[in-house]
């Protein structure tokens, strides 16, 4: 976490000098968790860090990195999720994440690809240890004007999962889940400094057995809606902020709450400076 906070104040401190070549809003590539169509300007950075509250268990902190190359692809150091139904809340992996459009940036459509790949991680309950990881592929398909934009997709969700067993010492082979569904996401400028958003993605929810190895049938796919706002405080950093409510809730008490900073760095206009 410390990192991530030093990497901010190293983007303000940049800022200090550079904030002058930003002329326009910057609207991170993404609404909450889903991706827009459109890529990071060439050598530009968008620093992206905050917390999620929910259920009483359920806070912990997230930061992400993206950067822009040539107009053309994005790469995304980041954190990603499934939903651990034991524990009733999400499992947090780090992840990275290669992006890449296939239309002009000035166009008003937009159609790119992104896959994302987490790395492993551990879950023990009693006599086992249950390693987790997963990929995603996103086709999203955009249309952006002035006042909103419009992204809709496909999303392949690839999970993998195997145990180990300590009373026998033994790993049992890596079963592998594929899930199928579609997202979407809205943005509608309010005001000079504030859009409306509102998203809607799938998401996996795996329940853990109590002993034993896990099973493809032990995952399922639930839906998760997000409803909320960002605001420019200036040009270059901006607060996200809304309500995320998931189809295995059980009442408005499991709702989740997002808060996120956005500090974009374009170093790409301050090097042709």
């Amino acid at each position: 976490m410390r990192w991530f906070y030093l990497v901010i104040l190293t983007g303000l401190t940049i800022f200090a000098q550079e904030a002058t070549v930003i002329s326009q809003p910057v609207n991170p590539n993404r609404v909450f968790s889903t991706p827009t169509a459109n890529v990071l300007n060439s050598l530009d950075v968008l620093l992206s860090g905050g917390s999620v509250v929910g259920l009483e268990e359920e806070r912990y902190f997230l930061g992400n990195i993206y950067a822009g190359f040539g107009n053309l692809m994005e790469l995304e150091v980041s954190t990603s999720n499934f939903v651990d139904a034991l524990k009733k809340k999400s499992a947090t992996l780090p992840a990275s994440s290669f992006k890449m459009t296939f239309l002009p940036s000035n166009s008003a459509f937009g159609l790119s690809m992104l896959v994302k790949k987490t790395l492993w991680n551990e879950r023990t309950l009693d006599t086992y240890k249950y390693y987790t990881r997963f990929s995603d592929v996103f086709v999203i398909l955009g249309y952006r004007k002035e006042f909103f934009s419009l992204n809709v997709g496909f999303n392949l969700h690839d999970m993998r999962i195997k145990t180990y067993s300590y009373t026998t010492g033994e790993m049992s082979d890596e079963i592998k889940k594929e899930e199928y569904g579609v997202f979407g996401n809205l943005l509608i400028r309010a005001n000079e400094k504030t859009y409306a958003m509102i998203e809607f993605t799938p998401a996996s929810r795996v329940s853990f057995p109590s002993e034993g190895s896990i099973s493809p049938d032990d995952i399922e796919q639930v839906y998760a809606v997000t409803l909320g706002g960002r605001y420019f405080f200036t040009y270059f950093f901006s607060l996200d902020a809304g309500v995320l409510y998931r189809s295995d809730f059980r009442g408005p008490a499991d709702a989740v709450i997002n808060v996120i900073l956005n500090l974009a760095v374009p170093l790409g206009k301050a090097i042709q400076k």
